[in-house]
């Protein structure tokens, strides 16, 4: 791994590893497959990103909620979760809260 990232694509000392390093680097097939991986990974890294910020957000939401009184129930119905992750997700909040007020030994 570390000669395909440092080599020289004209270097062709290694074989088959320098011929596939120089296709990568120098040639416009090999250019265009590695931009097109390059903007797979990108998306698929921008989709869990989305996906993430979503699911924070309506933990934030339940735990909002939770806090004015609203029943996991409805909170799940508002937030378009099932019920019983908003019960985990609240109650991994209350375990946080109840291990900060715990002393430390």
């Amino acid at each position: 791994m570390r000669y395909f990232k440092t080599s020289d694509p004209d270097d062709l000392s290694q074989g088959a590893l320098s011929d596939r390093v120089h296709f990568l680097k120098c040639e416009e097939e090999g250019i265009k497959l590695m931009c097109k991986v390059t903007e797979e990974i990108y998306e698929i890294g921008r989709e869990e990103g989305l996906r993430l910020g979503k699911t924070e957000e309506a933990r934030k939401a339940a735990r909002n909620m939770a806090e004015r009184g609203f029943g996991a129930e409805m909170i799940a119905e508002i937030i378009e979760e099932s019920a019983e992750t908003v019960r985990q997700w609240l109650d991994k909040k209350a375990e946080q809260n109840t291990s900060a007020l715990l002393p430390l030994r």
